[in-house]
């Protein structure tokens, strides 16, 4: 008869391996560990279908685990990405506006020239733009997605 413990073993394995990767960690060592746990289950008599269920298993209370987490960070990222381009654009218009050579200012931000244009060409049309066309501010935002007041909402 098959041991249920080592059926167990698969589940904790994978649930370990999936920790590993979000962790952001080499997942080599409890890969190893997984491999070795369904190769026992494997060769005492379970039927691979239970082993892929059992690693299912492992992976998905795993998943439930750090789901949030991992999600969190992507935020934090994201928001992180987004302050440092809209640095990154207000100093390249910023160098344009001084009369800076595009091919000076690209070579320093390690991008083309054409990639400064095109920034300072996005920058003059947003401030162009009317203010109904213009996208809004964060700042500018009310909940529900209503403007400000005095943010050019009528």
């Amino acid at each position: 008869m098959a041991d249920q413990a080592l059926l167990d073993e698969v589940t904790q394995a994978a649930d370990a391996a999936l920790e590993a990767l979000a962790a952001g960690t080499d997942p080599a060592e409890t890969d190893g560990r997984m491999r070795a746990a369904a190769r026992a289950a494997l060769d005492d008599g379970h039927a691979i279908t239970v082993i892929a269920a059992a690693q299912a298993e492992g992976e998905r209370a795993a998943r439930e685990r750090v789901a949030a987490q991992v999600l969190r960070s992507v935020e934090r990222s994201s928001r992180k990405m987004r302050e440092s381009t809209q640095d990154y654009e207000r100093s390249v218009v910023q160098a344009v506006r001084l009369g800076l050579a595009a091919r000076d200012i690209a070579a320093r931000a390690g991008v083309s020239h054409g990639t400064v244009a095109a920034v300072a060409r996005r920058h003059e049309q947003t401030q162009a733009a009317p203010p109904e066309a213009a996208a809004l501010e964060p700042s500018e935002v009310v909940d529900a997605g209503e403007s400000a007041p005095g943010a050019g909402a009528d």
